[in-house]
């Protein structure tokens, strides 16, 4: 899978454009705030593959995540982190009646097919089944 960090200068207007919110990345940001392990701040990428956008935490290779419905901790790759933080926040906003179900699912799609190429599916089930 193909991953492109999105250049600084299209920054601004990224939250909109994938996911027609421009405070979309503090929507993310809550979501690390909840799930990730010792989260306090830190500079985040954005990210487009293909057919799907998400945003990681830079700076820290390996991350934990917690599942917010069973509370089992998984550690993953920023890219894995990422997109889950990602899905995570986008599926609050369709519980909230915005129409994201297809952004979600092309961003789950490229989750799956991820962690099949990096031999990680344990972290699907773990954290999104």
């Amino acid at each position: 899978m193909r991953l492109e960090v999105v250049k600084d200068s299209l920054r601004p207007a990224f939250p909109t454009l994938f996911f027609g919110d421009p405070l979309f990345d503090i929507k993310v940001f809550n979501m690390a705030d909840r799930m990730l392990n010792d989260y306090s701040g830190g500079y985040w990428e954005y990210v487009v593959t293909e057919d799907a956008a998400f945003m990681r935490l830079s700076g820290k290779d390996e991350q934990t995540l917690t599942n917010p419905f069973s509370g089992e901790e998984v550690k993953m790759d920023a890219n894995a982190s990422g997109m889950i933080l990602t899905s995570y926040a986008l599926l609050k906003e369709i519980e909230k009646g915005k129409d994201l179900s297809s952004t979600q699912w092309a961003l789950n799609q490229n989750l799956q097919d991820y962690l099949e190429e990096i031999d990680r599916f344990d972290i699907w089930m773990e954290m999104m089944d």
